[in-house]
């Protein structure tokens, strides 16, 4: 559905329009991650995205401001000020991501998430594909 005066103007449900936008895009895939994960400390964040960006593992990393995780450990609730990372990549690094995330983490078992980028603007894309080259 193309987005005009007349259709502003009218109700559009949420439901509606992401129907459309599905349907449209339902074989839709590309070659981008998304590789998250989360560090103690800002320096130990900082130092993770400093090396994927300067090894050319990863296009952009965002850290995120100081968040509370509550999770188990050893066998107790425990709680933890954390830093997120949202690493931009391909799929043909994700695995050497992992492997920088796991040696210079400070946790023993550090969380590592991958999530298939299947839709976005295709000039980020680009511009993922030329620093990543």
């Amino acid at each position: 559905m193309q987005l005009n005066e007349h259709t502003l103007g009218s109700k559009l449900s949420f439901d509606t329009i992401w129907a459309q936008r599905n349907s449209r895009q339902n074989t839709m895939s590309t070659p981008y991650r998304l590789v998250m994960t989360t560090c103690d400390s800002k320096d130990n964040a900082k130092h993770i995205a400093a090396h994927l960006v300067l090894n050319k593992l990863a296009a952009c990393v965002n850290i995120l401001p100081q968040l509370e995780s509550i999770y188990m450990w050893q066998g107790e609730v425990t709680q933890s000020d954390e830093f997120k990372l949202l690493i931009k990549t391909k799929s043909a690094l994700v695995n050497d991501v992992i492997e920088v995330i796991q040696t210079e983490h400070s946790y023993d078992v550090p969380e590592v998430q991958v999530i298939e980028i299947t839709d976005g603007a295709q000039q980020y894309f680009n511009w993922m594909e030329e620093v990543l080259n």
